[in-house]
């Protein structure tokens, strides 16, 4: 639910995968190849989210061991980059969100555990890669969440001040890091974590959708904003590839 708060939003970062972006079809090909190339039998589809971590290291940490680990997170990236693009989609209500907070003037930044590159991949394949400050993941120099790095760079990146800024996450890591940089979190079960497992996180509140999000800002007695049109198809601020 949206709690009731006088601070005056002025950004919003995103987690991806399970928050703005749905992609296990591709994960699962991914981690199919990895288990293939040390001919072991994998879990069934239908339990990806059983086993996904917060990061790909972790997911694959309880099968794999030392330099196996490192061989079959190559090989399930490889794997991945062959299919990703096709097999991401929007999660509901997320390209109306995005388009929703950028032309209200709210600066926008992603925050994800995904590999860095494929992030700004998808977000470009979806077209929406001109509303984003900045986009940071894995693989960009900065430790994963729950470490508030890639919240602090987006910040940075964005130029705004902790106290402005809300990260909208949907997992216990998204709750810690968003946390641990000095920005209000906002929880959604639209990935592997229930409402009652994120609320144990004690975020400052557990949405219902992502629709919710605008409306959050709407009521937050923002700053006088300058509205912004939708950008045409061309990059944002986005950090290396």
């Amino acid at each position: 639910m949206i709690k009731e708060d006088c601070k005056k939003i002025r950004g919003v970062i995103f987690d991806l995968d399970g928050t703005l972006i749905e992609a296990d079809e591709a994960i699962y090909l991914g981690l199919q190849e990895a288990f293939r190339n040390f001919q072991r039998p994998i879990f069934s589809f239908q339990n990806l989210r059983q086993h996904l971590r917060a990061d790909l290291e972790s997911t694959l940490a309880p099968f794999f061991s030392g330099q196996e680990l490192l061989q079959a997170i190559s090989v399930m990236r490889k794997r991945y980059e062959e299919v990703y693009l096709d097999k991401t989609r929007f999660l509901d209500g997320a390209r109306e969100v995005i388009e929703t907070l950028y032309q209200e003037g709210i600066s926008l930044a992603v925050a994800s555990n995904k590999f860095g590159r494929f992030s700004r991949g998808a977000l470009a394949h979806l077209g929406v890669e001109g509303y984003f400050t900045a986009v940071f993941g894995a693989g960009d120099g900065l430790r994963n969440k729950p470490y508030p790095d890639m919240i602090q760079a987006s910040l940075e990146a964005m130029a705004l001040p902790a106290e402005v800024v809300v990260f909208v996450g949907d997992s216990l890591e998204d709750i810690e890091a968003g946390k641990r940089a000095g920005v209000d979190v906002y929880a959604l079960p639209t990935g592997v974590y229930s409402k009652q497992e994120l609320a144990q996180g004690s975020p400052k509140g557990v949405l219902r959708n992502l629709r919710e999000v605008p409306v959050l800002v709407k009521n937050s007695e923002s700053f006088p904003t300058k509205r912004m049109s939708l950008p045409p198809s061309l990059p944002g601020k986005i950090q290396p590839s």
